[in-house]
C-alpha cells in the first residue's frame, strides 16, 4: 500500500464529514466515508459539490467561502463557519482550507461536523415556551450581534417595543389559559410575517421586541399598522369578547448611534409609553361619544366625498369641520364662517384665529385639547368651551372629532362636529351658563376624580332680588340676573366653573380650594359688584350673599354637599345678607333642630292645638301706673323641644317661640305658622 492509499485509508476512517473540490471547477475529488453515509452517497467522485450536496442548486453556493480563502494572504489559513443544510435539514460546522491534492491541484478541503442536536438544544434554551420566540438572553444577545454588523455596514437597525393590552385584565377576568392563548396568538401572527434575518424576543411579560434591518422606519410602521388589523380580524373569527391588540413604539439605531441595548430598547419603550397613553386617553374619551359603534367588516362601498360633505352640512344644525392632518388645512362649514366671522371655508393654521373667538377662561381647556391631537397623543376629541359669535355674544359649543390614520398608522384625517350645546337643554337661555343638571353632573363627577383633593361647592344669591322685580318689571330683572351672572364668571379663578341654578341661585364648583382663598374670591366679587360704572347702568345696588361647603372624602354625596352649602347661605341670609358663610356641623344641628320643632309645631296644631293655652298680662302705662289693656299670650308645652335656647321668629307681625319657656307670644292676634 502506497503513501495515497494510506491517506485515503486514514481519512476514510475519520468520524468527521471530509470532502475535497476542484478549486476551478467545483468538481469533488474525494468525499471520505463518513460524509458519504451522511449525504447517502455511493460514488459522488466527479459530480460538482453543489448539485448533489444541496437542494436543488444548479449554481455556485453564495455561501462558499472558498473565494474568502483564497482572497487571504494567509495559505494555510483556515475559515471555520455554520450552515444549514436546506437538503438534510441539519445543521453543521465547518473547517474550510486550501491544499495540494494528492494529484498537485489545487482544491478546497472542507471538514464537516454535524451539530444538529447541540444547534436544537440550545434552540430550545433560547426560545420562550409559550410563544415560540427567543427569549430575553437570547433575544437581547441576537440583537447586540445585529447592531454590530450594522456598525460595520453602515446600516440602520428598526427596533420595535409592543406591549400586549390588557393582558392583566384577560388574565384575571377570563383565566390565564385565555392569556396565553392572547401572547401565543399575536406573538405567531408578527413571527411569521418577519422576512430574513429579521427576528422577534420576549422581553418579558406583556413585552416582546422586534428587530428588522429588511424595512425602514416607514415600511416597519406599515408592517405593524397592517399586523394589528390582522389581529382584529383573528378576534372575530375567534368570537373573542376582550380586545386582541397591542401599542409598540419604533426607535431608528442608526450605524453610529453611541447607547447601549438597554438605552436603545428603553427609548423606544419611552414611545410606546406614549402610544399606550394616547390609546388610553382617545378610549376614555370614546366612552363618552354617542356615535361610538364596533367597526364591522362591510362590503366595499365607495362614495364621492363632496356630496358626502354637501349631503352632511345639508342635514345638519351642528358645524362640521375637517383637517387635512399632512397640510394642517382646515375646512369649515358655511355655517361656521358665517356665525364666527372666519375669513372663509379653507384655512391654513387656524388656531391664531379660534383664539380671539375662544372666551379666554376656556382657551387653555381647548388648546389643550387641539394639541393631543396635533402632538399625537389622541385620536378622539372632546371639549365644551364658549365661543363669542360676529355679534360679541359668547355661546357654548361642544366640539367632537376623530383621529383616521393611513395605512403606516400616520395621522391623516381628522374630523368633527361642533354642536350649540342650548340645543341639548344644557345651557341656560337667559345666562348662557350650564345649567342645574349639569351642575349636578359635574359635580358629581369631579367628586370621583382622582386629581381633584378637595371640591368646594358655592351658592350665591342675590340678596332682596324679589324687590328688583318688583320695583321695576321682570325684564329688567332679567338684564340684572344677565349681567351679575357675566360679572361673576369674569371674576371667577381658572379652577373654578359658574353655574345657573333655580330662580336666581348660581352655583360654583371650585377644584383644590383652600377656605381662605374663596373667601378672597368672594371678596374680590364683591368688589366688582360695587363697580360704579354696575350702580349707574342699573340705579340699584346688588349685594350677594353665599353659602360654602367643601368636601371632607371620596365618598361624600354631591347632592349633600349641595344641601350643605345652601344651609350655609341660609345662615349668611340671617345674619344679614351680603356675606359669605361656610358650613359647619353645627349649621346642620341647628337647621334638623328648627325642622324637628316645625313639625311638632304643626302636628299639634293639627291635633287641635294640643298643647297650647292662651294667658293675659296687663299692660300698665308707667307714668300714670294706669292699666292700658292687656297682652293676650299663647303658650305652647313643646315637652322636650323646650330646652333649647334659642328663639324661632314666625313670618307675621311681632311673634316669636321662646324654647327655654316653651312660650310664644304676639302683640296682636293669634300666631299663625
Amino acid at each position: 500500500m502506497g503513501k495515497t492509499d494510506n491517506m485515503i485509508d486514514v481519512l476514510d476512517r475519520l468520524k468527521t464529514g471530509i470532502y475535497v473540490t476542484d478549486l476551478e471547477t467545483d468538481e469533488i475529488l474525494f468525499m471520505n466515508q463518513r460524509m458519504k453515509a451522511i449525504f447517502q452517497l455511493e460514488h459522488p467522485e466527479g459530480e460538482i459539490c453543489y448539485k448533489v450536496l444541496q437542494d436543488h442548486k444548479e449554481t455556485p453556493c453564495e455561501f462558499c467561502p472558498k473565494k474568502k480563502l483564497m482572497q487571504s494572504k494567509d495559505r494555510d489559513g483556515y475559515i471555520i463557519w455554520k450552515e444549514h443544510n436546506t437538503k438534510l435539514d441539519k445543521d453543521f460546522e465547518n473547517y474550510d482550507c486550501l491544499v495540494t491534492w494528492l494529484d498537485g491541484r489545487k482544491a478546497h478541503l472542507q471538514q464537516s461536523l454535524d451539530i444538529t442536536d447541540s444547534v436544537e438544544l440550545n434552540r430550545m434554551a433560547s426560545l420562550d415556551d409559550l410563544c415560540q420566540v427567543f427569549n430575553r438572553r437570547a433575544g437581547k444577545e441576537l440583537l447586540r450581534q445585529t447592531l454590530n454588523k450594522a456598525k460595520q455596514e453602515k446600516e440602520n437597525v428598526q427596533l420595535v417595543l409592543l406591549d400586549v393590552d390588557n393582558l392583566k385584565i384577560v388574565n384575571d377576568q377570563y383565566g390565564h389559559r385565555e392569556g396565553d392563548f392572547l401572547l401565543k396568538t399575536l406573538t405567531s401572527v408578527l413571527k411569521e410575517q418577519l422576512q430574513g434575518s429579521d427576528f422577534m424576543f420576549r422581553l418579558g411579560g406583556d413585552e416582546f421586541v422586534i428587530v428588522s434591518t429588511a424595512m425602514d422606519e416607514k415600511q416597519i410602521a406599515h408592517f405593524m399598522y397592517k399586523e394589528m388589523q390582522h389581529v382584529q380580524q383573528l378576534k372575530k373569527a375567534y368570537h373573542k369578547d376582550y380586545e386582541m391588540s397591542y401599542c409598540y413604539g419604533i426607535y431608528t439605531v442608526t450605524w453610529d448611534d453611541t447607547l447601549d441595548i438597554d438605552d436603545i430598547i428603553a427609548n423606544a419603550d419611552d414611545i410606546m409609553y406614549k402610544q399606550k397613553l394616547r390609546i388610553h386617553k382617545t378610549r376614555m374619551a370614546e366612552r363618552e361619544n354617542p356615535f361610538r359603534h364596533e367597526k364591522e367588516h362591510k362590503e366595499e362601498f365607495h362614495f364621492d366625498s363632496n356630496l358626502l360633505y354637501d349631503a352632511l352640512l345639508n342635514s345638519t344644525d351642528d358645524f362640521i369641520y375637517i383637517c387635512d392632518m399632512k397640510s394642517g388645512i382646515f375646512r369649515y362649514s358655511p355655517a361656521q364662517v358665517k356665525l364666527f366671522g372666519l375669513p372663509q371655508e379653507i384655512i391654513e393654521n387656524p388656531l391664531p384665529l379660534w383664539k380671539k373667538i375662544v372666551h379666554p377662561k376656556d382657551w387653555e381647556r381647548f388648546y389643550k385639547s387641539n394639541m393631543q391631537i396635533g402632538e399625537n397623543q389622541m385620536d378622539y376629541h372632546s371639549v365644551e368651551f364658549r365661543a363669542k359669535t360676529v355679534e360679541g355674544e359668547y355661546i357654548w359649543l361642544k366640539c367632537r372629532g376623530q383621529l383616521m390614520r393611513d395605512e403606516y398608522g400616520e395621522p391623516s384625517i381628522f374630523a368633527g362636529i361642533m354642536t350649540q350645546l342650548d340645543r341639548q337643554n344644557k345651557i341656560d337661555p337667559l345666562t348662557h351658563l350650564l345649567n342645574r343638571q349639569e351642575f349636578d353632573k359635574a359635580g358629581a363627577q369631579k367628586l370621583k376624580d382622582r386629581a381633584i383633593e378637595t371640591l368646594s361647592v358655592v351658592v350665591l344669591d342675590i340678596d332682596d332680588f324679589k324687590n328688583v322685580n318688583e320695583l321695576y318689571d321682570r325684564s329688567f330683572g332679567d338684564m340684572v340676573l344677565k349681567a351679575t351672572s357675566q360679572l361673576i364668571q369674569s371674576s371667577l379663578p381658572g379652577n373654578a366653573s359658574l353655574y345657573k341654578l333655580d330662580n336666581d341661585q348660581m352655583g360654583v364648583l371650585i377644584e383644590n380650594a383652600q377656605a381662605n382663598e374663596i373667601q378672597e374670591m368672594y371678596q374680590i366679587l364683591q368688589r366688582q359688584l360695587l363697580h360704579q360704572q354696575l350702580q349707574e347702568r342699573f340705579q340699584c345696588v346688588i349685594q350677594i350673599s353665599a353659602g360654602c361647603a367643601i368636601s371632607i372624602s371620596k365618598q361624600q354625596d354631591f347632592q349633600e354637599l349641595y344641601t350643605f352649602a345652601d344651609y350655609a347661605l341660609q345662615l349668611a341670609k340671617n345674619k344679614g345678607k351680603n356675606r359669605l358663610c361656610f358650613f359647619e356641623p353645627q349649621i346642620l344641628e341647628n337647621k334638623l333642630r328648627s325642622l324637628d320643632i316645625l313639625r311638632s309645631l304643626r302636628e299639634c296644631i293639627a291635633e287641635n292645638y294640643r298643647g297650647f293655652s292662651v294667658a293675659y298680662q296687663p299692660l300698665i302705662e308707667t307714668s300714670s301706673g294706669r292699666m292700658m289693656g292687656v297682652e293676650a299670650l299663647m303658650r305652647w308645652n313643646g315637652g322636650n323641644l323646650a330646652c333649647a335656647t334659642n328663639r324661632i321668629h314666625t313670618s307675621h307681625g311681632r311673634k316669636w317661640y321662646d324654647r327655654n319657656h316653651g312660650i310664644m307670644g304676639a302683640r296682636t292676634g293669634n300666631a299663625c305658622l
